[in-house]
């Protein structure tokens, strides 16, 4: 698509060019584009296509970045793949989580978190659920400076003769 912008662009720039000196040369007769009503407008719907995607590309919000705005400094683009290391680093310091599994969210200027948590044996899990839900809200939160609406975390307890699979 960025080769056909590309291709149309100095096609379009040759011939402003021969204008700009006085001569009438044109390479568009070179094309050997249809001369016929009806295969020139399939033409034109067609470059119309490709110039809307062209645009579409170019203006597409990747879901994977989030844009942090530093009030009147300007602002950091941050990747939420930093963000889902940041969270599995913070919940990974409680001494009673053995993994973690976030996956982080935006949705305008809001996010979502959804953990799952492998725990030690033995553990309440409402407890610590409780815990990390906070935790996860708080630790996007300051890293971010964007609320947090939504927090799903699932804790599993390990049972003990697993436990060496989680170590």
């Amino acid at each position: 698509m960025f080769l056909a912008a590309a291709a149309a662009a100095v096609l379009a720039a040759i011939r402003l060019l021969a204008a700009a000196v006085g001569s009438a040369y044109s390479p568009y007769p070179h094309l050997h584009l249809p001369i016929a009503h009806g295969d020139r407008a399939v033409l034109l719907a067609l470059a119309l296509g490709l110039a809307a995607g062209l645009v579409l590309t170019l203006t597409r919000r990747d879901r994977r970045r989030l844009r942090l705005k530093l009030g009147d400094e300007g602002s950091v683009v941050m990747d939420l793949a930093a963000a889902q290391t940041l969270l599995c680093d913070e919940l990974g310091r409680h001494p009673d989580v053995l993994r973690t599994r976030p996956e982080v969210a935006a949705t305008g200027a809001r996010l979502r978190a959804q953990v799952w948590v492998a725990a030690r044996p033995l553990v309440a899990a409402d407890q610590m659920q409780r815990h990390l839900t906070q935790t996860t809200r708080e630790s996007l939160g300051r890293a971010t400076g964007l609320p947090v609406d939504d927090v799903r975390l699932q804790v599993k307890v390990v049972a003990a003769r697993r436990l060496r699979r989680y170590l």
